[in-house]
């Protein structure tokens, strides 16, 4: 769980890797995030990517105390997909399952944070609240599905590691110089080019 107001401090694996000058692989494999004194990672135990609070990162390998996190919940803390299902009492795969269950109201909107989808505490909870009981309808056309990227919220963690920019789509011309074909090539040598990157 990332503790409200924290996502700007969220570290991933890679994060950690980078700070020692490793390769993600070469870290993991000497397992240094897993020396003594480490601060443990603030995902669920079953969480498949792991995070870890920076402030809690930088103070161990300063060798200063490494700072606890706040032990009271908020309705701001993010919950990942584990978390919340707990939360709403299922298993994580019925989690996932609302978010294209035909007949289920939405489920709060995501707030994606080092590209792991979270949900905020306060409204999952307003969520279970909200949801009919048996026999009442559930408040949403059955057949429709739950908006993805258009209505998730950007973090504080997106807004200072901005993700890689889309790649422009590559036309004909970019493909042949990729081959080395030039363009000055007679027309059939270019068609030849083409046409071995096309798909069969």
């Amino acid at each position: 769980m990332i503790r409200a107001g924290r996502d700007c401090q969220v570290r991933t694996l890679t994060d950690l890797a980078a700070a020692a000058g490793k390769s993600a692989k070469s870290f993991r494999n000497q397992r240094l995030h897993k020396v003594p004194g480490h601060p443990e990672p603030i995902s669920s135990a079953r969480a498949r990517v792991l995070l870890w609070d920076g402030e809690q990162v930088d103070a161990f390998h300063a060798g200063r105390p490494v700072p606890a996190l706040p032990e009271e919940d908020s309705r701001d803390d993010l919950l990942d997909r584990n978390e919340a299902a707990e939360l709403a009492d299922v298993e994580p795969r019925t989690w996932d399952r609302y978010a294209n269950l035909p007949g289920m109201r939405p489920r709060p909107d995501l707030v994606a944070v080092a590209e792991v989808d979270h949900w905020r505490r306060g409204e999952v909870l307003d969520w279970l609240d909200d949801r009919p009981g048996p026999g009442s309808s559930p408040g949403r056309p059955v057949g429709s599905r739950e908006a993805a990227s258009p209505h998730a919220r950007p973090s504080c963690w997106s807004a200072i590691r901005p993700s890689r920019p889309p790649q422009r789509p590559l036309n004909s011309a970019s493909l042949l110089t990729r081959r080395n074909v030039p363009s000055h090539a007679p027309a059939r040598l270019r068609y030849a080019g083409y046409s071995r990157m096309m798909p069969s």
